[in-house]
């Protein structure tokens, strides 16, 4: 799974170079497809070639764009968690409500152009376009640092508020930061109530011997050199990265006592 953020449209051709690469040596499937995998219902491989899933968190307006302009033209259909407490947010307290929340209150890195956040008809679109919804809780909070009701209220208010606007069931969901200190094993209990899969940021491959409530995803910067990004697809940064994977993984199992 690759993990994506704001994509500004200055990186726009390094994204559509790497989806024409992951095209060439790999095989780009979708959410549904990732599911089947997952549980078993298919194989892992797809035609011998490693498969690879998009996934987009935190809910950005360059998303929606992209989707429209390169993921389509490729047929390609993504993961997009996001917000819903962010979605409603004025245009004029955006940068305020990304600070705080997205980048944890740190100054935000440079971009040409200012990052927007979704809205609730950019969230329909995304569905209408044919990509996938999930939760990333309902405000972007760290779960490992919030109260039992908190984490409730993050994790199942924002599956009923995106599940009441869009009409489907969501069963995706990411925690935000996705490092191994953002997440502990009574909000892993918490998730697995109300979800059938939970993301990490923590990198890695998943199968299905992976636990659903404790998958990894491998970030990826579409401006990065073309040998590093294929350094990550084929897992050049897993060892590094495994302790976590592992602690996550018995966190999850710990919690919910499957897999």
């Amino acid at each position: 799974m690759l993990l994506f953020h704001h994509i500004p449209k200055e990186q726009w051709n390094g994204f559509e170079r790497l989806v024409q690469r992951i095209f060439a040596s790999h095989a780009i499937i979708t959410p549904d497809q990732a599911e089947a995998i997952l549980e078993g219902r298919v194989p892992t491989a797809t035609n011998g070639r490693v498969p690879v899933l998009f996934t987009f968190d935190d809910g950005f307006k360059s998303q929606l764009l992209l989707a429209k302009e390169v993921l389509h033209r490729y047929g390609v259909k993504g993961l997009f968690f996001v917000c819903p407490g962010l979605l409603t947010v004025p245009q004029g307290k955006q940068q305020v409500a990304i600070t705080r929340y997205i980048f944890d209150g740190q100054p935000l890195p440079r971009f040409a152009e200012e990052p927007a956040l979704l809205s609730w008809k950019d969230v329909e679109d995304l569905a209408v376009l044919g990509h996938t919804v999930g939760s990333h809780t309902a405000f972007h909070r760290r779960l490992s640092q919030l109260s039992a009701g908190e984490v409730e209220r993050e994790v199942f208010g924002s599956a009923d508020l995106l599940e009441k606007q869009l009409g489907r069931p969501v069963t995706w969901f990411a925690y935000p930061f996705g490092n191994i200190e953002s997440i502990d094993a009574s909000s892993c209990e918490v998730i697995g109530k109300r979800y059938r899969f939970s993301c990490s940021g923590i990198r890695g491959l998943n199968s299905k011997a992976s636990h659903p409530l404790a998958l990894l995803r491998d970030e990826m910067a579409p401006d990065s050199p073309a040998d590093y990004q294929e350094f990550i697809l084929r897992g050049g940064l897993d060892f590094y990265y495994r302790n976590r994977a592992r602690r996550l993984h018995l966190m999850a199992k710990n919690a919910y006592g499957i897999h």
